[in-house]
């Protein structure tokens, strides 16, 4: 699977199979007005004059955006034109009184995608080819994470732009806004058929008012919020709703893109630090360790299995992510009590024909067992053993039947950051992932498994500590070992990537927790390889730092989102 490449040629098929538009690319025309705007809308106030922009790219397409700089204008993905050129218009709120602040050249967020089924990370940026002059005071302040007001349900936003007027009618010869209320993710999702399985709570933020709707033209526009000091911030950039312009907004929910956008343009957004060494930076999360999970999904279009694990417990998952890399599928997350919306929408998204479930009843019990079925129309099938050496073991089993590899990898199961290292490894390097109890003799049907696969060297990763010198003298009975024994837990996910000469990727994800670690291992192994590393909340090691410098990474994925990492993570603050 090649990551992150735009499926556009899918949007005029999607509209007509699930009734809602990407409320974007209207081709510019003569723009009589029809009647006021964002279809029950009205004339923008004079303040939106000088940042709310209008969009003509190249390829003859309309949006909006917003400066928020005198040389950025933050916009939606999908109109980010063909050639990656647009015109840059503002400075009034008539169409007629435009003043062009020149050329720029766009881009979209690395993860951006539209597929039969969602629009996800719908972010892109233009940059002038010159500083367009500005007040800079002008300029509404972007989310951030902290803005939590901004977003919750019933909390009043206000959308503008500069497209439609009506369903198919003309786009407005003024600059339009109207006042909408944001709606609970679980009603966006359900309520609102043409919208159903498309929208993404990690990535998106979804409003309505009973007679007021965005409409093709208004995208990329922004949707903001007054705060209590006085000042906008920009919450959303609208993105997509259905086709008829009458239902729900759906916009891109800044939070989701901010430290991509701070690493692409350099500025401080959202009050935090911006990036620094010219690496590209975005998080992966959602509001819980279930939509993060899912939103790390995202990033399969499709796929023939999915692997199943419980989000509360570490032992029976720890083989789930390497097994999962082996079969090119994700790991998604189910809880005590079900299966979380953001779990269950994403499996009605792929539709899997094969659905793994890690562990025993312990771990996930026979009743949210049952929920996975109804769930799903593809086979259910639990992998458990009589505890988490015997489940990892039948997941190994499961996915090199009948290979053989020159490395194993081998990790003790007593904790959850060694195996999480070990088999990312493993999914990375293509090769198999062993658990084993470190203080324990190893049983004789895991020295099969090992014997079975034939290596000529097996990894070893955790400090001399974790494995007894009877168990060591085991494994040199198969084949020659090879410790990875730093002391520190983030020098050795660090250390585990001597073997790559080179990646343009890599991530990050949280040592003090497994969730966000657990959902990263398959991920890490997609087209291109992102080497995942282990950090600590508030900062980066440097044995860390080194191995990104050294493999010439350039784009850095985070998981999990800054009550997991915070943010001086984005610009690799140092420890």
């Amino acid at each position: 699977m090649i990551r992150f490449r735009r499926v556009l040629a899918l949007l005029a098929a999607i509209q007509l199979l699930f009734g809602w538009v990407a409320v974007a690319a209207e081709v510019d025309h003569d723009p009589t007005p029809v009647q006021p705007y964002v279809v029950g809308g009205s004339l923008a106030d004079g303040l939106w004059a000088p940042v709310v922009a209008r969009i003509l790219g190249d390829d003859g397409s309309l949006c909006t955006g917003v400066f928020i700089s005198p040389q950025w204008v933050a916009t939606a993905g999908h109109c980010v034109s063909a050639t990656g050129r647009a015109e840059i218009f503002s400075g009034s709120t008539a169409v007629s009184s435009l003043v062009s602040r020149g050329g720029a050249s766009g881009r979209s967020h690395p993860y951006f995608s539209i597929t039969s089924l969602s629009i996800r990370y719908d972010f892109g940026l233009y940059q002038l080819d010159a500083p367009a002059p500005i007040d800079a005071a002008s300029i509404p302040s972007v989310a951030s994470y902290d803005d939590t007001w901004a977003w919750r349900t019933g909390a009043p936003v206000t959308v503008l732009g500069w497209g439609r007027t009506t369903a198919g009618g003309a786009v407005s010869a003024t600059l339009q806004s109207g006042n909408l209320s944001v709606v609970a993710d679980s009603e966006c999702a359900t309520l609102d058929l043409s919208l159903g399985n498309v929208y993404d709570s990690s990535t998106a933020l979804c409003a309505i008012a009973p007679a007021t709707f965005a409409c093709n033209g208004d995208s990329g526009g922004p949707v903001v919020a007054l705060g209590t000091d006085g000042r906008y911030r920009v919450v959303g950039l609208t993105s997509y709703g259905p086709v008829g312009c009458n239902g729900h907004s759906v916009s891109a929910w800044v939070p989701s893109g901010l430290a991509w956008m701070r690493s692409v343009t350099g500025l401080q957004l959202g009050g935090g630090s911006a990036i620094t060494g010219g690496l590209q930076v975005t998080r992966i999360f959602g509001a819980d360790r279930y939509e993060t999970a899912a939103a790390v999904s995202a990033d399969w279009r499709t796929t023939d299995e999915v692997f199943i694990a419980t989000g509360a417990k570490f032992p029976d998952a720890l083989a789930a992510g390497a097994a999962a890399s082996r079969f090119g599928a994700p790991v998604l997350l189910v809880d005590a009590n079900g299966v979380p919306s953001s779990t269950r929408l994403e499996l009605q998204r792929l539709a899997p024909s094969k659905v793994y479930v890690a562990g025993g009843t312990a771990a996930v019990s026979a009743a949210v067992f049952d929920q996975l079925r109804s769930v799903v129309t593809g086979e259910v099938i639990r992998v458990g053993g009589i505890d988490r050496y015997d489940t990892a073991r039948q997941f190994t089993q499961t996915a090199w039947v009948g290979r053989t590899s020159p490395v194993v990898w081998v990790a003790s199961g007593r904790d959850f950051a060694d195996p999480l290292i070990a088999s990312t490894a493993a999914a990375v390097y293509g090769r198999p992932f062993v658990l084993v109890d470190g203080l324990a003799p190893l049983p004789e049907a895991t020295r099969q498994l090992i014997a079975s696969l034939a290596p000529s060297t097996i990894r070893t990763v955790g400090p001399p500590a974790t494995f007894s010198a009877s168990l060591v003298t085991s494994l040199k009975a198969i084949a020659n070992v090879l410790p990875i024994d730093a002391a520190d837990v983030s020098d050795r996910s660090a250390a585990v990537w001597e073997g790559l000469s080179i990646s343009k990727w890599a991530a990050l994800a949280t040592a003090a927790n497994f969730p966000d670690a657990l959902a990263a291992v398959p991920f890490s192994s997609l087209d291109p390889v992102s080497p995942l590393m282990l950090v600590p909340s508030n900062c980066v090691p440097g044995t860390v730092r080194s191995q990104i410098a050294r493999l010439g990474v350039d784009s850095l994925a985070i998981f999990g989102g800054p009550a997991a990492l915070a943010e001086p993570i984005e610009s690799l603050a140092s420890c």
